[in-house]
């Protein structure tokens, strides 16, 4: 329709010529020019169109994976001309999604009046995302021309990661006590039972359960709960080589909601936990039981990126003074490598229990999986070294491979 508008405009004033050439009229002289100057009068007055707008926005700058949010526009015209038809439309960075594609239409706006608008914004993946910078769309008073104006600077939206429910996948304490909410350290039994085991030598004899060993033949000693608050690490492998995928699915992304959802349940039962997480940037955050803590892990795994050079294993010496000890480790890596194992052989050496999640990196990627295999040696010499391994797979929500009770090795 626009062209047929330009060709009529173009070629009707030529034709009107021809007639007033032939015919001598002058008036039709007059009225070639006046539509020859129509088009270019109404391009200069478009060009100005957009000048006197300007565009605020309001909105969140931190949400959370797959939350919904609204994006609140004013747009408010300073000029003396009142404008129709006018669309504002934001920049989207990868991750973001909006049904009305960020864009919203101004059908009337008054000299000195403003609107607010808004649009609807879907925050899909975890990450540092840009948000604008605002463009403004309009034509010219005929309809002829399309004319954009960027308005204002882009803002930056931060997306934590979904944390999701977990059953309780952390390794126990060296004592064999899972993590659980106390109000304060204490030393010594506590009068809360916890269960029957076998003696070891350093034991108190007057823990001895002399019925239970009387019939099973061996020494059992009365096992109570102490109360403790268990210190928690998640180890995240970030070496850029190691992980696989694109998008959401990605190991990176996976690894990062692992991370979220495992120290979340960690903290739920007042623990505290720390990260060590090392790529080109440190996301490291260091352990405590803070009512802010899952504030701050939540932000470093926003921002963390699977651009690291080092291999777990070097990242692991640089950071062992981060280790307190005895503290649970959970390692998040989709690495293969000999070095793997070695880190988990390394942390059971030093006496920390280590839970690892191995993220099939395989799963991952499309075409066929020629890596099956050593990602099951792998996890069975993880096992073998004591650690409790967890299989994640890419080819199934992350919940899948939580739930479906697919650990190898035993439980600490």
């Amino acid at each position: 329709m626009v062209i047929g508008k330009r060709h009529a405009l173009l070629w009707g004033p030529f034709f009107v010529f021809i007639v007033a050439f032939v015919l001598h009229v002058n008036q039709m002289y007059v009225m070639f020019a006046a539509l020859s100057l129509l088009a270019p009068v109404s391009y200069l007055l478009g060009r100005r169109k957009l000048a006197n707008i300007q565009v605020a926005r309001h909105g969140k700058s931190i949400m959370t994976a797959g939350e919904r949010g609204t994006v609140m526009m004013t747009v408010r015209n300073t000029g003396n001309l009142r404008q129709f038809f006018l669309a504002v439309k934001d920049r989207l960075s990868d991750g973001l999604e909006s049904p009305e594609d960020a864009s919203v239409m101004l059908p009337d706006l008054l000299p000195g009046g403003e609107q607010r608008l808004q649009y609807s914004l879907l925050a899909r993946r975890r990450g540092v995302h840009q948000v604008g910078p605002p463009r403004l769309e309009g034509s010219d008073y005929l309809g002829l021309y399309l004319f954009t104006r960027q308005v204002g600077e882009p803002a930056e939206l931060l997306v934590y990661p979904r944390a999701i429910p977990v059953p309780n996948l952390w390794p126990r304490s060296l004592h064999g006590r899972t993590p659980h909410k106390t109000s304060r350290r204490q030393i010594g039994p506590s009068p809360e039972y916890y269960g029957i085991r076998d003696y070891l030598p350093g034991d108190d004899p007057r823990r001895v359960d002399w019925k239970t060993t009387a019939r099973r033949g061996k020494l059992m000693v009365v096992e109570t709960e102490q109360s403790e608050a268990i210190e928690c690490v998640v180890l995240l492998d970030l070496q850029g080589e190691a992980h696989a995928g694109h998008g959401d699915a990605s190991t990176i992304e996976y690894a990062a909601t692992l991370a979220a959802s495992l120290s979340a349940e960690a903290l739920s039962r007042g623990c505290d936990v720390g990260m060590i997480a090392h790529a080109r940037d440190s996301y490291g955050v260091l352990m405590s039981s803070h009512p802010k803590q899952q504030i701050l892990l939540l932000e470093a795994l926003a921002r963390v990126t699977a651009d690291g050079e080092e291999g777990l294993h070097s990242v692991l010496a640089q950071h062992l003074k981060e280790l307190t000890p005895g503290c649970t480790v959970a390692v998040i890596s989709p690495s293969t490598d000999p070095e793997a194992v070695a880190v988990a052989a390394r942390l059971r050496a030093l006496g920390h229990p280590v839970a690892w999640f191995a993220l099939a990196a395989h799963t991952f990627e499309p075409g066929p999986r020629t890596d099956g295999a050593g990602h099951g040696n792998t996890v069975a010499r993880l096992a073998a070294q004591g650690a409790r391994v967890t299989s994640i797979h890419g080819d199934a929500p992350l919940e899948a491979s939580l739930w479906r009770g697919g650990s190898h090795g035993r439980r600490q």
